[in-house]
């Protein structure tokens, strides 16, 4: 028996710089604990949170220049369309500038009409919020549709403040403009000290072979008595119970983001082809090798067949093998992991070592080893496919998936978020307008961004949003306090943007957990210390948005509440069934006279895991749902169980071990 690692955290972070940490489960933690690991640096998170930084100092530096209005709301859109690469920056910042520009078309198409009847403002208002927010919720357009129909909507607020035709075309002009101006600075930012989608491919890579060392070395040690999978996620008592978490949830988020910088990496031909038909191959068989590891710690297949014990010296020189081609990884030298692979291919380097001359690889070690050898080669039966498969899993699991979603024209609850969004909209807006009190105009706001699907999610973001405004607006007022009163420069103003949005770009860049929260903190951070062309000490903008917030906050909670609600066990039980349509698929095709290629197996998988992962995700918004929709305790307890039914079937199915379900 191998003597055990000495401390699995530490060899997480010391071999992944803290992402090791970021992706321990967070479940049944105390909640200052679950912060803390939420808030713990990963590789990729401050590159990401400088350069945001970064682009909203310049934003505001030319902003104030040239005497733009709207500043904050400029730099706002700089964190909230924020992603971790280049590419995708630029990509977005063009798609987000020619949306803008038609929507300007049509605006002011709809200006001529509104501004000369009141009547019609309303109309627009109440048909163009609940069109977009349809759209986004029922295609893939998601929350872009909310931030369409809050610029329609917001926009027509503005109507009863401009006295002629001509002004109002000029303020749709200068609206227009604010998004330019930080859309033009991420582009000319990002083209020139962005972060290669080729480089956070490379990491993501390194983290896979580092997480597969890991693993496979924790392996050494005998399989839990007990069902390994019932334990996952609910606690980290030990080595293996992190580790096999680990690899879970890994699998969990699925292939689409390693797919997606693939495509970024061909499309801005940022390899030559050839390194890309490599990564294409990396990134299919670091997922074999997870799928693998997590397979054998499960009980139930073990006993199918798996060899229960392994060489531990084998094992070491596998480890060892995977941190060297991982540190080359990281390194950006991708042709020299493969000269390693291709010249001294590890299984036959182990059968001519000195110490196995003679002995067999073990089963177990030598699957790693196989896997590990072809990592960067291209299969000799790749372009071996089987089209009648295929056909029958797209006949299995439904259309091609197109712009709507497959229910989108029979699930009356796209409908329903569209018209409870809205109706929470209008009522804000009436409430302000009716009292005259303009400064709480963020209650539209937030009743546009906040809105999510489930009544959990959508209090839990409230109640992040809530959160986030406190911090950014005690952040802003002790800058009007101490700060900007000595400040005499631009450069002055430019460096405490920089300070204030590291912080909250920082917060925005971790999980969907606490996101959104780090988004808040910058908004109401830079509503507060950037009211003007120049610096301002009032307080008055600071104390209206918070009021604002809370307004739209308590109107959301009422409506998702009160008017056909949607818990989070409904919508994990509507996931469960798409996961079971992906079970299905993969087992009778995997029976089927025709068999599975690797590749639609590994998709099938993939697909399923996905999915499982969106639901268990899910679930964890219930305690955020009133007492009336909350889900009992058995309830979910059995939801959980199902979802550790699925996953176990399709590592067994991913495995060849028959699905005897």
């Amino acid at each position: 028996m191998p003597a055990k690692t000495t401390s699995t955290a530490n060899v997480i972070n010391h071999n992944d710089e803290g992402r090791g940490a970021h992706t321990l489960p967070a479940r049944n933690l105390p909640l200052w604990r679950g912060v803390l690991n939420e808030l713990a640096p990963f590789d990729g998170r401050m590159a990401m949170a400088w350069r945001t930084a970064a682009v909203c100092a310049l934003a505001a530096l030319v902003f104030m220049t040239y005497e733009v209005p709207l500043v904050s709301i400029g730099c706002y859109l700089i964190m909230f369309l924020a992603k971790p690469n280049a590419q995708e920056n630029v990509l977005v910042a063009i798609g987000i500038t020619i949306l803008v520009s038609l929507v300007v078309l049509l605006l002011l198409f709809l200006t001529r009409l509104a501004i000369e009847v009141p009547m019609w403002r309303m109309v627009i208002i109440v048909l163009g919020s609940y069109f977009f927010l349809f759209i986004g919720a029922a295609s893939v357009l998601g929350p872009g549709g909310n931030i369409v129909a809050l610029v329609i909507g917001f926009i027509m607020t503005l109507l009863p403040y401009v006295p002629f035709g001509e002004v109002a075309t000029r303020g749709i002009l200068y609206a227009w403009l604010m998004v330019l101006v930080p859309m033009g600075v991420i582009v000319v930012f990002h083209t020139i000290a962005g972060r290669s989608a080729r480089t956070e491919l490379h990491d993501k890579l390194a983290e896979r072979l580092n997480l597969i060392a890991l693993a496979a070395q924790s392996a050494c040690s005998p399989p839990a008595p007990t069902d390994a999978l019932s334990r996952t996620g609910n606690s980290a008592d030990s080595d293996e119970d992190m580790v096999r978490s680990m690899l879970l949830r890994t699998l969990r988020e699925g292939q689409g983001k390693l797919e997606t910088l693939l495509k970024l990496v061909r499309l801005f031909h940022l390899a030559p082809t050839a390194h890309s038909r490599v990564l294409a191959q990396a990134i299919a068989q670091t997922q074999d090798m997870l799928v693998w590891l997590a397979t054998m710690r499960d009980p139930s297949i073990v006993q199918h067949g798996l060899p229960p014990e392994r060489d531990p010296t084998q094992v070491q020189v596998f480890t060892r093998r995977c941190k060297a081609l991982a540190t080359l990884l990281k390194r950006d030298k991708l042709v020299q992991a493969v000269q390693l692979t291709h010249r001294q291919p590890l299984g036959q380097s182990l059968e001519q070592s000195p110490l196995h001359q003679g002995a067999r690889l073990d089963p177990h070690t030598l699957s790693l080893v196989q896997m590990l050898d072809q990592i960067f080669r291209q299969p000799a039966n790749a372009t071996v496919s089987a089209p009648a498969p295929k056909r029958e899993h797209t006949k299995s699991t439904g259309r091609k998936p197109g712009f709507f979603k497959e229910d989108a024209w029979r699930n009356p609850e796209y409908s329903r978020f569209a018209i409870k969004t809205t109706a929470a909209a209008v009522l804000a807006y009436i409430i302000y307008t009716s009292i005259q009190w303009d400064g709480i105009h963020t209650a539209m706001i937030t009743c546009y961004v906040a809105a999510l699907g489930t009544t959990g999610e959508t209090v839990h973001k409230l109640t992040l949003r809530i959160i986030g405004c406190l911090i950014g607006a005690a952040m802003g007022m002790a800058s009007l306090a101490f700060l900007i009163p000595y400040m005499t420069s631009i450069g002055q103003l430019m460096i405490l943007v920089f300070a204030g949005v590291l912080i909250a770009a920082w917060v925005s860049s971790g999980s969907e957990r606490i996101s959104y929260a780090g988004i808040q903190i910058g908004l109401a951070f830079l509503m507060t210390v950037l009211q003007d062309f120049k610096p301002d000490v009032g307080m008055s903008v600071a104390m209206d948005r918070i009021y604002g917030i809370l307004l739209g906050n308590a109107l959301l909670f009422i409506m998702f509440t009160r008017l056909w609600p949607v818990s989070v066990a409904t919508t994990a039980e509507r996931t469960l069934r798409r996961c079971q349509a992906h079970l299905d698929a993969l087992r009778d095709l995997t029976s089927g006279p025709s068999g599975l290629s690797r590749e639609q197996r590994r998709k099938l998988v993939d697909e399923c895991l996905t999915s499982t992962g969106q639901a268990r995700e899910a679930l964890i918004y219930n305690r955020f749902e009133p007492d009336r929709l909350r889900a009992r305790p058995e309830t979910l307890a059995k939801l959980r169980r199902q979802i550790d039914s699925i996953e176990s079937r399709a590592l067994a199915l991913s495995s060849g071990t028959p699905d005897r379900t």
